[in-house]
């Protein structure tokens, strides 16, 4: 409610000075964010039962709900736009829908797995409603932090060239497609296991799953970041240059996922070592360092935004995930001692290496077969599948040859299903 209240005066304060430059844009900002306030209620409902089922060590349906998300939101698109004065409003219209299936899909799953009733309770004073808030005080600060950070970034790229908030966005999904699909779902699976093992007091099991779990997120986001930068272009070609998004939209776009991708690994190994920190229910510390950091991304973003554009204000967020991951590691030692560090310099260095050997294949590839002189969207579509089975067969290949643990961790893993 107060943020529907307040919208007008956020996008005045914060967003219209370069959106005046468009007839309407300031307005329609203004209308779209409105509308999309409800869809908080929503995600949050989710979000609890999705947090209840992890708790029970199921992941399935709530690892499905953003499926059901785009489905709703490619479909009302689709199928509403044009029922409203602005097609944007469509896409709004997604979102709410999709909030309530993100809720009603978990319903089922819930009631049957965790033998828990639903129904609303207004019982404060309960101990363990005070025990949640008091853990959580701390993360609601550490999670408006980064909203800030998100905040701060649109408005400096708000004053930039036209088109710089959009690049960052579409930049974003793709970094958040590799973030999505491996490095949150490795997150949500080690937080039960990490609670079980700090309760347990076994802090030799928890260095154990914390060295697993970089590993893993190394031998993921290593090669996705090469494949990213060197293939970013025509994936993004392929999947956006069409309509008003043009050959100039794209290299902006694959300007900022350059500076995105390099971030990759810093952030999902942050993203591991804060589950440490949460099985421990220390909230606190997160938050500390979410706040360094929160001055760090501002000021790289005002420094870097000036030679490089909106690419400066993408290394921004890669610098800062960095220190953030550093700023953890440092606590993270002081909290339960040695992580066996050389260990993971040895994991990462065997992937790096692999990656090296992927991407000199993909050089050789385009040496072979050249993108830019495609036009045609089949036969481009063709080359970036083509381009992805060479890298991965060879990246494969090459843990294989060097081999790197995570590999047959993952083999082992897809057998077992």
């Amino acid at each position: 409610v107060v943020g529907i209240l307040s919208t007008d005066w956020i996008i005045h304060a914060f967003f219209s000075s370069r959106f005046q430059e468009v007839d309407g844009k300031v307005e329609l900002t203004i209308a779209l964010t409105e509308w999309m306030w409800p869809y908080l209620f929503f995600v949050t409902l989710a979000s609890i039962l999705q947090a209840l089922l992890n708790a029970h060590k199921v992941f399935g349906p709530s690892a499905f709900t953003p499926v059901l998300l785009n489905l709703c939101i490619i479909g009302c698109a689709v199928g509403f736009s044009d029922y409203f004065e602005d097609p944007s409003f469509g896409f709004i219209l997604g979102f709410l829908v999709g909030g309530l299936v993100q809720i009603s899909f978990q319903v089922p799953y819930f009631l049957k797995h965790t033998g828990l009733k639903l129904r609303f309770d207004f019982r404060i004073k309960h101990p363990g409603v005070r025990r949640v808030i008091f853990i959580m005080i701390p993360g609601v600060f550490a999670a408006g932090i980064y909203q800030i950070n998100v905040l701060v970034s649109q408005i400096i790229a708000s004053g930039l060239e036209g088109g710089s908030i959009a690049s960052l966005q579409y930049s974003v999904r793709l970094q958040e497609l590799v973030l999505g699909l491996f490095v949150v779902s490795i997150a949500q699976v080690i937080l039960p296991r990490l609670a079980e093992q700090t309760a347990k007091d076994d802090t030799s099991a928890v260095k154990e799953t914390l060295r697993h779990a970089t590993g893993l997120m190394a031998f993921v986001t290593l090669p996705a970041t090469a494949g990213l930068i060197l293939v970013g272009p025509e994936v993004i070609a392929l999947l956006f240059q069409y309509g008003e998004f043009d050959a100039e939209s794209t290299e902006m776009t694959a300007y900022a996922l350059t500076f995105h991708a390099v971030g990759l690994f810093a952030i999902a190994a942050t993203r591991v070592f804060q589950q440490v920190f949460y099985a421990y229910k220390d909230m606190k510390t997160p938050t500390v360092a979410a706040f360094i950091v929160l001055v760090a991304n501002i000021v790289l973003c005002l420094l870097l935004s000036i030679p490089l554009s909106h690419g400066g204000i993408a290394l921004a967020g890669s610098i800062a995930a960095a220190i953030n991951g550093a700023i953890l590691v440092v606590y993270l030692r002081r909290k339960i001692g040695a992580i066996g560090g050389g260990v993971m310099v040895v994991q990462v260095a065997r992937v790096s290496l692999a990656t090296a050997f992927m991407t000199m294949c993909v050089f050789g590839f385009e040496a072979v077969w050249a993108a830019p002189g495609i036009e045609h969207r089949l036969l481009l579509g063709l080359w970036v599948v083509s381009v992805v089975l060479v890298a991965t067969a060879t990246y494969i290949g090459a843990s294989r040859i060097l081999r790197v643990e995570e590999l047959n961790q993952l083999i082992r893993a897809i057998k077992r299903r």
